[in-house]
Parts: structure tokens; C-alpha cells; sequence
């Protein structure tokens, strides 16, 4: 499933708890409960064939359009609501057993053919319908890509060059087959795992339309009425209170459609009837069911109120027996990502500090990510040393990147401050005493006396979050660095990051630590690394961008480790730990939910659950 193309990165607000649904739990407030109810759980939710899975106020969906804006390119959003309604059009990885291939069961077409020195790609979609009967065809997906190319500057995946910009043409040769003409020639892998597994087929017989109560057309067919179908339906997906009842969400290919949507969070969703897929939803229905925190949502575990799943918070690890005996069972699952500090290179007060590498490499050096591991994650985590996950093994971790080539010592940190001119001030804060851009001197535009202090918002209600970010503003305050810590809800947060110019507004903001990034397949630096990737701290080197394009462009692993190396070198963020392992509670009686355990991507596939009877 995507997970930023399957292939790129999608915020992420905390390490995934055993379903995607549950993932927010990780982030709230910690606290034992006491005892539960024997095996009223079990009971409960399976007399009525219903899944109710937590999410946390706040971190829930807020976008039902598959065409997201960049705030709202989130797990939450997209592999947890949906995908499971509106299904892309070529599905690779997630699946246990086939992490990263192809996935026939779960793709609306079959695997791509390149022809004509990987110029041309021709996709061929399987018999699928829309909940209206209607077939879904290439005319859906020429659909999706004209709104997409008139109006890209909305999308929160766009990146400048890349798709929809490198295909040349389209076509719907039948009604079954679509033809993409590229612009030049890319890497089968990367632009199958990167580009096509963006592609969502939209139903143009219900969507293609500009005003709620104006006819269906084909708008899309010229630029300007693409872009007129496209603000239309942003518009309606702006109002969450009509997600249940607005006639244009109802249409859907996935196995699920929706029932009901509020603006709190609570989500029900039902068969879709008509799904073409494999298999049908055996559930009558999936909740999902928000709490105010990891308290409320571990005593509703406890008390046997029906919750399918949920998180167990390591404080309460103690309690997994009383778990067990209110019938259910522990399971760990693992996820692919990394975690780190978005830094904001165009900050008015910090972008001029944040432009120094010797400055990124002193603050790297101030994280103790085997202490985070050991003290804050309790060891479920491992450290993140680059932009490619250290676990689960895959073929793009290098020696270098798992090297930790800026191992925490508090010294090295003082020695590079005052090695470029900053008189240090342990307990206070370092000023610069040598402006200049000599190798000696503080660097380019930090004027005398520019005080090294900056603002950090991070994502509230985990204390694995502050514990880590404490320790790092203490070890940071050691050697005069001053930091100032916030909180602020997910939702808050990722709304804050985006691509803005100095001087602006939007760009008052000095760094964020949201909880990380989900990879895809293909873990590529496009959308993330390189100049105007949205939502990354607005960091710019050509020597990037021209390494991300050899990933995309140019067959070898060597092109791959080249990007991966340089990123890790140049640190565009602060790398911090990532919580790999969680532990999570599923009902016993669950059945068909080992599919999506073990699963790297963060997808999750509801439509293999049923109760045993």
C-alpha cells in the first residue's frame, strides 16, 4: 500500500501500534490501570461482528480526498481511511511474506510493462466495479491524473519535476488499458514503487463536476476545468461534518465505504457490497473509536468495553496478564521509518544557524539515541543514524549509515562550536564571537554576538517524546545551547511545516519533531531531501537533488548508496530514535488478523478479519 508513493515518506505521528487505526495511542499520557472483566471484550465485540479500534483526539483523519494537500499526508488520512474505500491502482509491499513486490491480490491492475527503453508504460486494470455498478476504467485513471496535472501545486506529494511533470502523454487506449509516455527514461523499480502507486482511480462519472448541484461532465479534459473539478472536490472534503452524507463520497471501489464521520474522530465504516476484490469484509462493521488519551484507552481495554486492539504503554507492561485473562493476546509489530527534528532552514531567527553544517553536526552530536533507546522506548526503538530505516533489513542501509557517523558526545559538540568562533557559556547561552566565513569563523550571515538558541514544537501527550527531547535540551544546555521545548497536537504540528521563503509568515518556526516518517518499498530521498520537498524544513542542496535523481533515473545500487551516504553526511534534519517495536493487544477470537501483523508499511487490511465462533 502507499506509504508516500510506496516509497517515499508520509509524517507520522508516533510508532505504529499493531493496526495503523491504533497508531495515534502511542502519543497520549501514560498511566497502570487496574484490573478487567474477564473475557467481556471477546464477547462483546464478537456478538455483533463489529472491529472498534482507538485512535487519539486529535491525531485522526481529517481528508477523505485521495488528493491530499501536504498538512494532511498522513498515515491517519491515507492507509487508515482512504485506502480502505478508494484503493490505488497498483499495490506493492505489505503483505506478509511479499514486504516488497508486487501485490496482485490488492492491486486493481496488473503489474506494469515498460517498452521502448522504459519510455512507455502500459497498465492493464482487472474487471473492478464502483459501489454504483459502473466499471472502473482507464477513463478513472486519466481522470485522476488530468486533476492531478492541472492542479499539482495543491498535492501534498508534488515535488517539482517529477510525477505528473515526467510523463509526457496519457492515454486510455480501451477501457481497460492506459498508456503513460514518459519524458525520458527512468528505473522500472523506482518509477513503478515511487510514481505509479501514487495513481487512485477517481470515479469520473460521480466526481467530474464543479459545483455540488451542477451536471457531470468531462471538465477534466482541459486544464482549466481540471482545475475547477479539483478546487470543487478540496472544497467538499474541507467539510468533515458531511463525510457521511455528501452522495460523492459514497461511491467507492475499496471493500469498505462509509457509514458515518465526525468531526471528533469517530469513524464507522461498512462492506461495500460490490466489492471486486478478494476478500469481501466478513465484519458488519469497522469503528473507529477516539480517546482523549492512552489512559482512557488501556482502562476501556481493561474494562472489557469491546475494544479489538489497542496499545500497551511500557509503564503498564505489568498489567499484560490481566490483558490476557480479558481475552486477548500480546502481539510486537515493526515498522519501516525513521524519526527525527524537522529544522527550518528558513527560520528568520535559527535558518542562519541551521545553514551551518558545523552547527547541524554540534547538535546531532547532543542526542543520545542508545540512551533514548534504553531509557525512553525501554529498547523498543533503534536509533536512526540517516534517511534510510536501520530495521527491518533491507538492501539500502549502508555500512556508513549504520557507522552512527555522529556518535553523542557533548565534548565533540563544544569543540566544533568553539573551533568556529562561538565563545561557550555552559548553563547560559553560546554567543558568536567570530562573524566571518572563514573555516575558523561562525559562518555566513551569523553576526557578532548572534546568541545559538532556537524553539522546538513537539508532538504532546507521549512521554517517551519528552524524555527524549529533555534530554537532549539538557545536553544541549551543557554546552550553552539554548532550546526552548513546546507541545502541540499532531494535527497542529504537521500543519505548521511546509515550503516557505524567508520573510514569510508561515515560515515563523524554528523546528518540529512530529514522530517521524513511514518508507515505502523504495525508500527515495524524492519529496523529502530535495529542494522544495513539502513539509521538510525547505532544506536545498543541488549536490542533493542531483543525487536523489540518479536513484530514480539510473539502474545500480551504488546510485542508491551515493544519495544515502551524502544525506546522512549533510544531516537536512536531526536524527532521532524510532520506535521500531510496540507492544499491542489483538481479541483472541480475532481471526485473519495475522496479515497485518509484521507488516513495515503501516498498512492494514480489515477486510481479512472475522470472529470465531
Amino acid at each position: 500500500m502507499r506509504t508516500f508513493g510506496d516509497s517515499g515518506p508520509r509524517v507520522h505521528a508516533a510508532a505504529l501500534i499493531g493496526l495503523a487505526f491504533a497508531c495515534a495511542a502511542a502519543m497520549t499520557a501514560c498511566s497502570s490501570a487496574g484490573a478487567g472483566s474477564g473475557t467481556a471484550a471477546e464477547s462483546t465485540a464478537a456478538a455483533s461482528d463489529i472491529a472498534i479500534v482507538p485512535t487519539q483526539q486529535g491525531s485522526t483523519a481529517n481528508d477523505i480526498y485521495p488528493l491530499v494537500t501536504g498538512p494532511q499526508v498522513t498515515p491517519y488520512n491515507e492507509q487508515d481511511f482512504q485506502n480502505l474505500m478508494y484503493r490505488p491502482l497498483l499495490w506493492y509491499g505489505g503483505v506478509p511474506g511479499n514486504e516488497f513486490g508486487y501485490e496482485p491480490q490488492l492491486s486493481l491492475a496488473d503489474a506494469p510493462v515498460y517498452s521502448d527503453g522504459d519510455t512507455v508504460v502500459t497498465i492493464t486494470l482487472k474487471k473492478y466495479y464502483w459501489s454504483d455498478g459502473v466499471p472502473v476504467t482507464a477513463r478513472d485513471v486519466t481522470f485522476f491524473f488530468n486533476l492531478l496535472e492541472a492542479d499539482k501545486d495543491n498535492y501534498g506529494l508534488y515535488t517539482p519535476g517529477l510525477f505528473p511533470d515526467n510523463v509526457k502523454s496519457v492515454q486510455a487506449v480501451s477501457p481497460s488499458v492506459v498508456r503513460f509516455v514518459l519524458r525520458r527514461a527512468y528505473s522500472p523499480e523506482w518509477f513503478t514503487t515511487a510514481e505509479l502507486t501514487d495513481i487512485t482511480p477517481f470515479p469520473q462519472q460521480v466526481w467530474d463536476k464543479t459545483s455540488a448541484s451542477g451536471p457531470v461532465g468531462n471538465y477534466d479534459e482541459t486544464p482549466a476545468g481540471a482545475v475547477a473539478v479539483n478546487k470543487f472536490l478540496i472544497s467538499q472534503a474541507q467539510s468533515l461534518n458531511t463525510y457521511g452524507t455528501n452522495p460523492l463520497w459514497q461511491v467507492v471501489d475499496g471493500p469498505w465505504r462509509l457509514k458515518s464521520f465526525s468531526t471528533r474522530g469517530d469513524i464507522d465504516l461498512v462492506p461495500n457490497p460490490r466489492y471486486s476484490g478478494s476478500p469481501h469484509p466478513q465484519l458488519k462493521e469497522l469503528i473507529e473509536q477516539p480517546y482523549t488519551s492512552d489512559t482512557a484507552e488501556f482502562d476501556a481495554l481493561l474494562a472489557g468495553t469491546g475494544l479489538t486492539d489497542g496499545y500497551v504503554p511500557a509503564e503498564d507492561a505489568s498489567q499484560v496478564p490481566a490483558l490476557e485473562a480479558a481475552g486477548y493476546r500480546v502481539y510486537s509489530d515493526i515498522t519501516y521509518g525513521i524519526n527525527y527534528i524537522v529544522i527550518n532552514f528558513n527560520s528568520p531567527t535559527a535558518g542562519v544557524l541551521f545553514r551551518q553544517l558545523y552547527i547541524r553536526q554540534a547538535l546531532q552530536r547532543l542526542v543520545d539515541q542508545p540512551q533514548d533507546v534504553k531509557y525512553a522506548y525501554n529498547g523498543q526503538a533503534t536509533p536512526t543514524y540517516g534517511p534510510v530505516p536501520l530495521a527491518p533489513a533491507s538492501p539500502f542501509t549502508t555500512a556508513y549509515e549504520r557507522s552512527n557517523p555522529y556518535p553523542y558526545s557533548a565534548s565533540a559538540a563544544q569543540s566544533l562550536l568553539s573551533s568556529h568562533g562561538w565563545t561557550i557559556s555552559k548553563g547560559g547561552t553560546d554567543s558568536c564571537a567570530r562573524p566571518g566565513t572563514g573555516s575558523a569563523d561562525c559562518g555566513a550571515g551569523i553576526a557578532k554576538g548572534k546568541q545559538l538558541s532556537f524553539k522546538i514544537l513537539y508532538a504532546s501527550g507521549d512521554p517517551q517524546y519528552s524524555v527524549m527531547m529533555e534530554a537532549f535540551q539538557s545536553a544541549a544546555r551543557s554546552v550553552g545551547v539554548s532550546i526552548e521545548l513546546s507541545e502541540g497536537q499532531f494535527n497542529e504540528i504537521t500543519a505548521v511545516t511546509g515550503v516557505c521563503s524567508m520573510g514569510q509568515s508561515a515560515c515563523n518556526w524554528d523546528g518540529v519533531m512530529y514522530g517521524g516518517t513511514t518508507f515505502g518499498v523504495y525508500p527515495t530521498g524524492d519529496g523529502m531531501f530535495n529542494t522544495n520537498a513539502n513539509g521538510q524544513g525547505n532544506f536545498s542542496s543541488p549536490t542533493a537533488d542531483a543525487l536523489i535523481n540518479d536513484t530514480e533515473y539510473k539502474a545500480g545500487q551504488g546510485y542508491f548508496d551515493d544519495y544515502e551516504n551524502y544525506i546522512a553526511q549533510q544531516l537536512p534534519m536531526i536524527w532521532m530514535p524510532w520506535q521500531q517495536y510496540n507492544d499491542s493487544v489483538v481479541l483472541k477470537n480475532l481471526q485473519g488478523f495475522t496479515a497485518d501483523q509484521d507488516n513495515p508499511f503501516s498498512d492494514t487490511f480489515p477486510e481479512n478479519w472475522h470472529y470465531s465462533k
